[in-house]
């Protein structure tokens, strides 16, 4: 559609409480959802999250509140708004945490529509591009899990650094630094925003010193993002060691690493497009390496690769005005190629091979391309009635609704599966069945349900309820044999039946894999000490100490151990040390010991 048939702010506002009910509609169901996976960790049980420590937040790794070893990633602003959300509810609630997931999501679908049009793109286009982003299935895994804000919040705050860098006031100029800077502790995957804005400072023509002007706040709100993350980090340059079991592309040479991330890059845009078969996991052999260039999927990556390029280079070939649609092309193909370079595994490789979360700020760019499509095609056909130009603008209009229908549609569904641990992985399992990750997750939660509920029971009546979780646990085996948490977890099952003399063998296959596993290296010390091999169980117990000193469960059962084998002044050390770090049910336990010693 031309700008000279532009709707007024009527049809504007209509297009934003079509957005904000339809919207609220698609992702309705996760008002009953539960905190899952991630969430466990990273919200509901983080001791930073509990204390609201501002200092503390911005000081701090992301993971470090919850216990996690990644301590590679720096995100003090996501975790902050976990803390102020604690704030209010005083106890974890999870339908707060998804409410709120929600909400943000909307307002970022509402700035990256404001920052389009102030961006030089026509009001109808704008709202085509943040009513499709609203709905996409693609974004369920960002709002639907609550992790996901990380996301959420980092495009929430690129799309207002973009709408106030648009601006020309100082004032704007600084609201946009201040963007950046909260954009950078949302999320790492927000670095892309600084050549983009570059860009936009670029097509603007100013002068040098007007220029670098306007770009000294930004570069003022950079450096202070990385003084505060090489403090918390504790290095220049913190990156990833993803395990290949969550990105396969770690184990793999040059040229098969190349050809298989230009693939994702054709997965990914096919997922836009057609949002059909998506998954919250991709681990394992999910996605298959890819031998050759001429294959079909790094061939097409190679020349969506090629069209986005030339997308972003539109401009260098024209003197058209910054609100040209030459400038849009390239603004929206730079709003995907930017951030995708970041998540995509071609330049780099990060902690996952493929994630549906991962492409929040790539499909900012995918949407407003389709706005421009969808509305500026009329334009450019060849000229017609005004009679006929409105039936096309009514044609636009009907395809931008009935996709945008569409897409809730398949939000609304996908958010029916997103709603505890195993309803999410038992969908994974629908699409992807050979995923190792999902397999295990599933067997977990299914197994320790029938011991829960058939504590108490003999074991050939539990027998029954754990032949899926063991078939589960044998097939994600089968298709990973490395897999040492899923051979772990065969040990356990089999150590809760009673049955030590397998257990053990399946504990040390899990430590052949996998030999600073001190969780495996625990259950084997108790698996042998339950089989009466007690100088086996103390060496055990002890390597699982050197590996992880910290833990209280190899304490613990360190002094379970020389209590066993006569030896309660040790006892008494090791219970000392467990008690410290946490186990004060251990507390009379030690008193007793203490007494009898005296």
């Amino acid at each position: 559609m031309s700008h000279g048939t532009v709707p007024g702010k009527r049809i504007r506002l209509r297009y934003l409480l079509v957005l904000f009910l339809l919207t609220v509609a698609a992702y309705s169901p996760v008002r009953h959802a539960d905190y899952i996976q991630d969430d466990h960790l990273a919200v509901e049980e983080n001791s930073i999250v509990q204390d609201g420590d501002v200092v503390e937040i911005f000081s701090s790794h992301y993971w470090e509140g919850a216990s996690g070893a990644d301590s590679s990633l720096y995100r003090p602003v996501t975790i902050l708004s976990y803390a102020l959300e604690r704030g209010f509810t005083a106890t974890p609630s999870a339908r707060v945490s998804h409410a709120v997931n929600v909400l943000l999501h909307i307002l970022a679908a509402l700035m990256l529509g404001f920052a389009a049009i102030r961006s030089g793109f026509s009001p109808t286009a704008a709202m085509a591009a943040c009513l499709l982003f609203a709905v996409h299935p693609i974004h369920t895994e960002s709002v639907a899990g609550v992790v996901g804000r990380a996301e959420i919040l980092s495009g929430l705050f690129a799309f207002l650094a973009i709408w106030a860098f648009s601006g020309r006031s100082r004032v704007m100029i600084w609201l946009a630094a201040l963007c950046l800077f909260l954009a950078l502790g949302s999320k790492e995957s927000a670095i892309a925003l600084i050549p983009l804005l570059v860009y936009l400072q670029w097509r603007n023509r100013d002068r040098f010193l007007e220029a670098a002007n306007r770009m000294a706040p930004l570069l003022l709100a950079f450096v202070l993002h990385m003084i505060l993350r090489i403090q918390a980090l504790q290095a220049l340059l913190a990156v990833q060691s993803p395990h290949p079991l969550d990105n396969p592309l770690v184990a793999v040479e040059g040229g098969v690493r190349l050809f298989t991330g230009l693939g994702l890059l054709a997965r990914y845009v096919f997922l836009l497009f057609a949002p059909f078969r998506l998954s919250a996991d991709y681990s394992g052999t999910v996605i298959p390496m890819e031998n050759s260039l001429l294959s079909v999927l790094p061939l097409a990556g190679a020349v969506l690769l090629a069209l986005l390029l030339a997308g972003a280079a539109l401009p260098l070939f024209s003197r058209r005005p910054a609100g040209s649609l030459t400038h849009q092309l390239a603004l929206a193909s730079l709003m995907f190629l930017l951030p995708y370079l970041v998540i995509g595994n071609l330049l780099v490789q990060i902690g996952t091979i493929f994630a549906e979360r991962l492409l929040y700020l790539p499909s900012a760019g995918f949407c407003l391309l389709a706005g421009i499509f969808l509305t500026e095609l009329p334009a450019w056909a060849p000229p017609a009635t005004g009679k006929q130009l409105l039936r096309k603008f009514n044609l636009a209009g009907v395809v931008i609704l009935l996709l945008s229908a569409g897409y809730a549609m398949g939000t609304y569904a996908r958010c029916t599966a997103w709603q505890n641990d195993e309803s999410l992985f038992n969908a994974v399992l629908d699409v992807y069945p050979d995923s190792p990750r999902s397999n295990f997750i599933v067997a977990k939660i299914v197994a320790d349900r029938v011991f829960e509920e058939g504590r108490g029971l003999p074991r050939n009546q539990l027998l029954g309820g754990l032949e899926r979780p063991v078939s589960l646990l044998d097939h994600a085996v089968g298709v990973v044999p490395s897999y040492s948490v899923a051979w772990n977890e065969k040990g356990l099952i089999e150590a809760r039946l009673g049955n030590n003399v397998e257990a053990i063998r399946l504990f040390r296959k899990t430590l052949e894999i996998s030999p600073r596993f001190p969780r495996a290296r625990l259950n084997l010390a108790i698996a042998l000490g339950l089989a009466g091999r007690k100088p086996e169980a103390l060496r055990s117990v002890r390597k699982a100490i050197l590996d992880a000193p910290d833990a209280h469960k190899p304490w613990a059962q360190l002094g379970h151990l020389l209590v066993d084998t006569g030896r309660p002044r040790e006892a008494v050390e090791a219970y000392r040390r467990a008690v410290d770090l946490g186990r004060e049910d251990l507390l009379p336990r030690l008193q007793n010991l203490e007494r009898s010693l005296n």
